[in-house]
Formats: structure tokens, C-alpha cells, sequence
């Protein structure tokens, strides 16, 4: 005689519930045994004190339409001016680099409530790199954490990228990091 479904456990729909409760509660509790409390690991606190700034615009000299500024030679960042971006933006006859930089008229800014932060870095001919900023209230600064990955040529290219973001605070001070990622997707910090 074949024994009936309410005979055996497994096949009982509330028995199935409980067993996969037990895995689920037995599993949560591996997870938690193996992570560290925050208080316990000074880098894990430190990046918790990070807060990622939302962007309000970007603009990248990678995209169609748009130039090499070459301000980064004079001096000109990471956090720009108002009065150096107004001039950037001025119309001069033949001016070189009112031409190379009209792709900053694409950007909204007020600087009462803005700022622009650019960055420029180097490397192969398809060279992409992508900024964001982070506010650490601990330490009282911004990081603008800059990554870059390198394409498949041999010739040299640039990346400019100038960034609207919220208003940032003035008496914090704005640190630079900038990381590569490799063809593997491992990324790396470069030394400064």
C-alpha cells in the first residue's frame, strides 16, 4: 500500500514552510556571524561617514560635440571659480579657447547654490573616466574619486569632465583620488 501526501512530511505544503524558514534563519545567522560591526573596523566607519553628492550635470570632452577645454595646464581645478568659468564662457573674436570651450555654455550653473569641479586625466586614444564626489563630514572635505579606463590603442588621448554639483562648503578642502580599471575589471588607486 502507497502511503498517502499527509503521510509523508516533505509533501505536507506546512512542513515545506518550516524547513525552508530553518534554512533561511540558519543562513541569515552565517551571514551575520561573518561580518564585522562597524565599530569594530575603522575602514568600514570611514566610508560610512562618506556621503556620495548627487550631480546635477556633467559634461565630458568624450562626448560628440564637445572639446579639449586645456585649462588644466594654466592651474585651472579641481573646484572652478565663478569669475574663471565666466571667463571661459566670454565671447572674443578668435579667442582659442572660447572656441575649445564652448561646450561649458552647455552647463546650467548658479554659482549661489553651485559649484564646478573639472578634472583632466590621460591615456590611450580611447581613454574613459567617470568622477564622483563624496562629502566626509569626519574629516571635513570632499573627494572627487576619479576613474579612468584605458581603451585598446597606442596613441595618446585626453578626458576633461566638468561637473555641476550641490554648493560645496567653504571651509572643507577637496581631495583628488584617482583609480584605474584594468581590461579584468579590477581597479586600482594611482599614487599621487
Amino acid at each position: 500500500m502507497m502511503p498517502s501526501r499527509r503521510d509523508l512530511p516533505w509533501m505536507n505544503s506546512r512542513w515545506t514552510t518550516f524547513v525552508i524558514l530553518i534554512a533561511l534563519v540558519t543562513c541569515s545567522s552565517m551571514i551575520a556571524r561573518g561580518q564585522a560591526p562597524a565599530t569594530e573596523s575603522p575602514e568600514l566607519s570611514t566610508e560610512l561617514a562618506e556621503v556620495e553628492i548627487p550631480l546635477i550635470q556633467r559634461v565630458n570632452s568624450r562626448y560628440p560635440g564637445f572639446g579639449y577645454c586645456g585649462t588644466h595646464s594654466r592651474g585651472v581645478g579641481p573646484v572652478v571659480s565663478e569669475e574663471t568659468f565666466r571667463s571661459l564662457l566670454q565671447k572674443s573674436p578668435g579667442a582659442f579657447d572660447k572656441e575649445l570651450c564652448s561646450f561649458l555654455s552647455r552647463l546650467i550653473v548658479d554659482f549661489s547654490r553651485h559649484s564646478v569641479l573639472t578634472y583632466r586625466v590621460n591615456g590611450d586614444c580611447f581613454v574613459r573616466a567617470r568622477g564622483q564626489v563624496f562629502r566626509n563630514d569626519s574629516s571635513r572635505k570632499y573627494v572627487l574619486r576619479i576613474t579612468k579606463k584605458y581603451g585598446v590603442c597606442r596613441a595618446v588621448g585626453t578626458v576633461e569632465e566638468w561637473i555641476v554639483t550641490e554648493k560645496l562648503r567653504p571651509d572643507y578642502e577637496v581631495e583628488v583620488q584617482v583609480f584605474v580599471r584594468d581590461e579584468s575589471g579590477e581597479t586600482r588607486q594611482l599614487e599621487r
